[in-house]
């Protein structure tokens, strides 16, 4: 027996137990349509455009709030419902535990869904198999509807049952957020306030590091904007400008800067108008944007070899110039992305100003090695790049920059495979467009002053091109 058959069995199967439970119950029939349709729209999740996949994915926030929202809505409604129902003899010490209970119950099941949900997604991701994610689902759903207060004298309690299902997918939702922002960005912001703290700052300076850190954008750009500024308040002005997508903006300022000569932190200017003139660069046959990008990072690399900036940027660029890059340039940039690793594991970032700069990509160590792992692909080690890739995600669910590397690592991979092709080709392809989706929903600028990044307008381009793929036949 296939899969697809066994999933088709398993998807009659529920559908069959739901209409039990409802006979079974004496439910009114717009709630068998209700549970029905939801069931076999989750049957259907995976074969969702990979755009509102991609939305609903990166929108975590949204989706977990509206789901909290949409249960307190059905607590209040199921409490009218059942406000004329017969009162059955608890003591008050005995309702409290069972409201308790049920609660517990349900926060329980919405803790599960929403980690099933989230493998379903990860299986997804992966080109992997969604039968089992899938049936797991389904039973999740059996469990919901098995577990619901519906008896005589249990039906009263079933508003606090609704209320621990939302509420428990809220809480999975909320502490896996904190979880990330505690490991990852927090832990980059800790370490410049701690660098800061050690050197001589002016109160200004202080300030503007304070504000830069917990990213208060509009008291920033008002206390720069309040007569001279150290160079110092500089490198902050020029790093809100780039996390503000201002990217044009930044260039002029810095060009202007690099003419005028007479500044302490030229590398970290060059390395700022490397990244800035970097985000226009997606085409990676434009010579003449890659001669632009180049002429920084090679300005930026000779002043200090041993800055991590240097070393990871002018890696990766080196591995992006062709869609195939030469014996030489392989070696280069593994070469320039192992010294990179090598001074973060050293833990000796050389300056405040490096430190600031890197925030705004930001430089963790789960972007080094998404960086490591795409410098593998083009170098045509896909398997040990593709588990690499994956670990990134594990660690970081909202790095563009890896799903944008584990599209075009499907995308070479599968197109240099001949066996299989016409079988799978719909399966990878959907897969990369949902990469390339998650990618540009991650990127998309905010408002009209943000311009597009590297990261969507090279997404927007491969999806483009990946839409227009035909099958080829060996």
């Amino acid at each position: 027996m296939s899969s697809k058959t066994a999933y088709y069995i398993c998807l009659i199967f529920c559908n069959i137990f739901t209409v039990a439970w409802h006979e079974a119950h004496g439910l009114h029939w717009k709630t068998w349509i209700i549970s029905t349709t939801i069931l076999n729209l989750s049957a259907e999740f995976g074969e969702i455009s990979p755009l509102f996949l991609s939305k609903i994915f990166t929108r975590r926030t949204s989706v977990a709030w509206s789901i909290l929202f949409t249960s307190f809505i059905s607590t209040g409604i199921l409490n009218s419902l059942y406000s004329n129902a017969p009162d059955i003899p608890y003591s008050l010490n005995e309702r409290i535990f069972l409201i308790i209970q049920f609660a517990v119950q349900g926060a329980l099941v919405g803790v599960i869904m929403r980690m099933l949900l989230l493998n379903l997604f990860a299986q997804m991701i992966r080109s992997g198999d969604t039968f089992v994610a899938k049936i797991l689902i389904f039973l999740a759903w059996v469990v919901f509807f098995i577990m619901f207060p519906l008896g005589k004298q249990h039906i009263n309690f079933s508003p606090a049952y609704i209320l621990g299902c939302g509420s428990g997918f809220f809480i999975h939702y909320y502490v896996r957020s904190k979880e990330r922002k505690r490991t990852l960005l927090n832990k980059f912001k800790k370490i410049i306030l701690e660098k800061s703290s050690s050197q001589s700052l002016t109160s200004d300076e202080t300030e503007s590091i304070n504000l830069y850190v917990k990213r208060k954008w509009p008291k920033l750009a008002k206390q720069l904007s309040n007569g001279s500024i150290t160079e110092l308040q500089s490198i902050i002005f020029l790093c809100m400008l780039r996390i503000q997508r201002q990217y044009n903006k930044s260039l002029n300022l810095i060009k202007d800067k690099i003419q005028e000569g007479n500044s302490n932190n030229l590398q970290i200017l060059f390395i700022h108008a490397a990244i800035n003139e970097g985000e226009k660069y997606y085409k990676f046959e434009d010579d003449r944007e890659r001669k632009a990008v180049f002429n920084y990072l090679d300005e930026a690399y000779s002043r200090n070899n041993d800055c991590l900036l240097s070393n990871v940027f002018l890696a990766l660029k080196t591995a992006s110039k062709y869609e195939q890059i030469g014996e030489e340039d392989k070696n280069k940039s593994l070469s320039l992305i192992w010294k990179a690793i090598e001074l973060s594991e050293r833990g000796e970032e050389e300056n405040l100003e490096s430190l600031l700069s890197g925030m705004t990509i930001p430089v963790t160590y789960t972007y080094l090695l998404s960086s490591y792992a795409y410098i593998l692909f083009k170098n045509g080690q896909f398997r040990l790049a593709r588990e690499l890739l994956y670990q990134c995600l594990f660690q970081d669910p909202s790095s563009s920059a890896t799903y944008l590397y584990l599209a075009e690592l499907y995308n070479s991979f599968y197109q240099l495979k001949d066996a299989e092709k016409t079988i799978k080709f719909e399966k990878w392809k959907k897969t990369v467009k949902l990469c390339l989706s998650i990618a540009m929903t991650l990127e998309k600028p905010q408002n009209v002053t943000q311009e597009k990044s590297f990261i969507f307008s090279r997404a927007e381009f491969l999806l483009k091109r990946i839409k227009g793929t035909k099958p080829q036949v060996s």
